[in-house]
């Protein structure tokens, strides 16, 4: 007896409109000998009815390649098919000449995909993909496919090997050279080169990295790229070679040519410029912003006359300002790093979103516009520093994660995250309340234990981004219970001066000071150590192309301001060893991800902040006091209350979301005790908010109906 197995693996309903993806191998990929296939939907329901209704089903599995060679360039002097050696750069078939130097990494592939690894795969979308292909499987040969064992197959990371092109002869009048080929990728933390001979491979003179502008853990990347090579103006032969330092994922080339064309290209590296210390500042605080950024001349042409300018549109597109700083040449294969603006700008004080773009111009024309260009955002508000866009602003949905989500692998139940606001005007202000948010499913918080929200003065001793525990002064505190709370995504609390023990002292409103930083700083605080824990939301902006992403991205920025001489820094600080409560005053807090590793640092809490003016009706002295019974109460609450002098006093009930829920006004009070009707007020924690001429007295309230 025969028996043919042909499994097929099927989108369901929810994925049905979706592009058909690789599916990812298990940790016995290996043993896997059944052939397997990937059917959309729809073609699965055609199937499906014809087996149901007792038709035979004919069809042929086959790789089918529709993209269409692009050879309409007049300037490829090699690649078209096989040179007079018969030599290949489209891999059909075999390597054609080209060879490696460590076996086992760069392989021929036929099919044109790479599989195997334990975190997922790749097909390379290019032109020859079904006649063959190279690729270095840095994720299978590190792991041998196994989620869990790092190290154990036949090259672990970082594993380097190089595909090595053969001699090439070039014709008569070459100005230059311009390499371009069909790349797919998926990064972490590998290093990409290429490198050049003129002698045939004796020597190789010229290195150049690649790839850079990718971010680390992001999607596949499936592109047509050029690379310029410098000093190859009359020359009559070349060899190079694609050299990758495999750390993960990895690496597909395809259809190589070789083009005659020699330019600048003047570009602004996006993997490092510096932009606003905070996404979001008040009005009122609006400062100096320091500019710098890494640029290049990735063309095999000097750039003369260079220019470098940050430009700020309004949210109508007027340009608003810029600064701009003179670079001169940029020969060929030039970078040029951490060079500061002159010149600092500060935005009007007009609420609104601002775009910002680094622009890079020179002289001649580069025929490359889309690397020339670097965005990111800055928004002026009424009263909120922040340094992420809120759920549901901009049209943004539920796009936050739990801030553990990346990188991090066993946080403590006790763990503490904030961010960095710098007040340059704070005379006549005070910090009003904050917003953080979690992401735990509410059967997970709901009446399991607080947020502690701290916030401290910050003057760093050593400029390190470390906020130590002897650099920080407490001024303001509160904590909430995390019960009956609508929306657990985004709460809002007031803030109130820390007394001495730091504790919240009601009422009294934190002032801020002049050209002060102050770190807000959530701390999760469960009843029960085994409960679940808490989930402070953030997000991880990984793609360096996205201006969103990029504005959360503190490391230039900070780099800035330490070049000016400014001892500032910028970003979302946490700790996640915290062993209790008690040990929070002593506890260090550190920039985002494995400590200073660079590639975490723009991973960004959601904690903002809220500013407002100082007035008689926050008058910082002693108000008065005042008690609430019953508490928990039913249909009626009293306020027995004490002043120095007579006053008008009027009584807010205000819900956790800081509306009003019921209110009453009364007259010349002094030693009164106060009735506030609760017959329409719905269950829930409130604040009962006391105004009086002198400032204001509050007090927790629980209605139970």
């Amino acid at each position: 007896m025969q028996v043919r197995l042909l499994p097929l693996f099927v989108k369901n309903a929810a994925n049905a409109n979706q592009e058909l993806f690789i599916m990812t191998p298990g940790d016995f990929a290996d043993q896997v000998k059944i052939p397997t296939y990937l059917l959309s939907y729809q073609d699965c329901q055609k199937i499906k009815t014809a087996i149901t209704s007792g038709e035979t089903i004919n069809g042929t599995l086959e790789k089918i390649c529709n993209i269409s060679p692009d050879y309409s360039n007049p300037n490829i002097v090699w690649g078209i098919g096989a040179d007079a050696d018969g030599y290949r750069g489209d891999f059909k078939d075999g390597l054609n000449g080209w060879s490696t130097d460590n076996p086992g990494t760069w392989e021929w592939e036929a099919d044109g995909v790479i599989l195997g690894g334990a975190w997922g795969g790749a097909e390379l979308n290019s032109w020859s993909a079904c006649d063959g292909m190279m690729k270095f499987n840095s994720d299978y040969l590190d792991s041998k496919g196994s989620q869990t064992q790092s190290g154990i197959g036949p090259c672990p990371a970082i594993c380097t090997g190089s595909l090595i092109s053969p001699n090439i002869s070039l014709p008569d009048g070459i100005d230059g050279l311009t390499l371009e080929f069909t790349q797919v990728l998926r990064q972490f933390t590998s290093k990409f080169y290429i490198m050049t001979s003129r002698n045939g491979g004796s020597t190789w003179s010229d290195t150049i990295q690649i790839n850079t502008e990718f971010e680390t853990n992001g999607n596949t990347i499936n592109q047509r790229k050029k690379v310029a090579l410098k000093g190859f103006k009359d020359a009559s032969q070349i060899r190079f070679k694609f050299e990758y330092q495999a750390n993960y994922y990895y690496w597909g080339i395809d259809d190589i040519l070789l083009l005659n064309e020699a330019a600048p290209d003047v570009q602004v590296n996006r993997n490092f410029y510096a932009v606003a210390p905070n996404l979001r500042v008040p009005a009122s605080q609006v400062a100096p912003m320091y500019f710098l950024a890494d640029v290049s001349n990735i063309g095999n042409l000097d750039a003369q006359n260079t220019k470098l300018k940050v430009q700020f549109k309004d949210q109508n597109g007027g340009i608003v300002g810029e600064v701009a700083q003179d670079y001169n040449t940029l020969t060929s294969g030039q970078t040029v790093e951490n060079v500061l603006f002159q010149d600092t700008y500060t935005l009007p004080p007009v609420p609104q979103l601002y775009e910002g773009a680094y622009v890079i111009s020179s002289d001649e024309t580069d025929g490359n516009e889309a690397n020339n260009q670097a965005s990111f955002y800055v928004e002026v508000t009424d009263k909120t520093f922040g340094n992420l866009f809120p759920e549901g602003y901009f049209g943004l949905s539920e796009y936050m994660n739990d801030i553990a989500s990346f990188w991090v692998t066993s946080p403590t139940n006790y763990t503490s995250a904030g961010n960095v606001f710098y007040v340059p005007k704070g005379e006549g202000y005070y910090a009003e309340k904050v917003r953080f948010g979690l992401g735990n499913p509410s059967t997970e918080i709901d009446g399991g234990g607080f947020i502690r929200v701290d916030l401290y003065e910050w003057e760093e001793q050593v400029l390190d981004g470390v906020c130590e525990y002897y650099e920080r002064i407490l001024v303001g505190t509160n904590n909430i219970y995390l019960e009956d709370i609508p929306n657990f995504r985004n709460i809002e609390i007031p803030l109130w001066r820390a007394d001495e023990g730091g504790q919240p002292d009601e009422g009294k409103v934190v002032p801020l000071k002049n050209n002060t930083n102050y770190l807000v700083i959530a701390h999760t605080e469960p009843i029960d150590p085994s409960f679940p824990r808490f989930k402070l939301l953030a997000y991880t902006g990984l793609s360096l192309d996205n201006p969103y992403d990029r504005s959360l991205y503190p490391e230039a920025t900070n780099y800035a301001l330490e070049a000016a001489g400014i001892e500032r820094k910028y970003g979302t600080l946490w700790n996640t060893e915290g062993l209790d409560t008690d040990d929070i005053s002593e506890r260090d807090f550190y920039v985002f991800g494995n400590r200073n590793a660079p590639y975490h640092t723009f991973t960004t809490v959601y904690l903002e902040m809220d500013i407002n003016e100082l007035s008689s009706t926050y008058n910082l002295d002693k108000v008065g006091e005042a008690n609430v019974f019953p508490n928990p109460a039913g249909r009626e609450l009293y306020i027995d209350i004490t002043l120095d002098n007579a006053s008008d006093v009027k009584v807010e009930l205000l819900s956790i979301e800081g509306k009003i829920a019921t209110s009453k006004s009364f007259s010349n009070v002094k030693d009164s005790r106060l009735r506030l009707d609760l017959s329409d007020v719905p269950a829930g924690a409130f604040t009962a908010v006391i105004h009086t001429n002198k400032g204001i007295i509050s007090k927790k309230v629980i209605v139970q109906k």
